[in-house]
C-alpha cells in the first residue's frame, strides 16, 4: 500500500523524467503548441463562419408596382446606429442616434423611404418604401455594426389589379 508521500515522489519522478526526455525537446513542445493553436484557430473560424451563415438567411417580402412595402427590422433593443443597404452597395437609409439620416442616400430612394420615430425608440428599425418599382426588387440588408445583419429579399411584381378590356 502506497502512502501519499510515496505517490508524490513517484509523480515527481515521472514529471522529471518526461521533461528531461530527449524526444520532447523544447523544439518539439513548441511544434505541439503551434499545432494546437492552429487547430483552435481553425475551429473558431469555422464556428464564426457557421454563425454568420445562419444569421444571413433572407426574409421574403412581396410588393406590387406603385404600392408601398414594409421592410421589417425589429431588433428589440435600442441601438445608436443601423444601416439599410440595397445589394450591399446602395444606401437606402442610415439611422444614427435614433434618427434617420438621408445625407448619403442613393438617389433611387430619395423621398420614398420613411421610418417611424416612435418605433425606433422601441427597437424597431423597419422602413417603408413607397411607390415601388420592379427595379427595387433584390436584397436589402438591415445592418447593426459588429452585431447582426438581417437580409430581406424584395420581389416587386406588376400591378396588383389587371384592367379588363371590353
Amino acid at each position: 500500500m502506497k502512502t501519499d508521500q510515496g505517490l508524490n515522489q513517484e509523480t515527481l519522478h515521472l514529471s522529471v523524467s518526461v521533461s528531461t526526455s530527449p524526444e520532447l525537446s523544447l523544439l518539439s513542445l513548441s511544434r505541439i503548441f503551434a499545432l494546437a493553436c492552429v487547430t483552435v484557430w481553425i475551429f473558431c473560424f469555422t464556428f464564426l463562419l457557421l454563425i454568420h451563415t445562419v444569421s444571413v438567411q433572407s426574409v421574403p417580402v412581396e410588393g406590387f408596382t406603385g404600392e408601398t412595402v414594409h421592410l421589417p427590422c425589429s431588433l428589440g433593443q435600442k441601438l445608436q446606429t443601423v444601416y439599410w443597404r440595397y445589394d450591399d452597395s446602395k444606401t437606402v437609409c442610415d439611422i444614427s442616434g435614433g434618427k434617420a439620416d438621408f445625407d448619403e442616400q442613393h438617389s433611387a430612394y430619395k423621398d420614398r423611404v420613411k421610418i417611424s420615430q416612435s418605433e425606433i425608440e422601441k427597437g424597431d428599425f423597419s422602413i417603408t418604401l413607397s411607390n415601388v418599382k420592379e427595379s427595387d426588387s433584390g436584397l436589402y440588408t438591415c445592418i447593426v455594426p459588429n452585431s447582426k445583419t438581417l437580409t430581406l429579399e424584395l420581389t416587386v411584381k406588376g400591378s396588383r389589379f389587371v384592367s379588363s378590356s371590353r
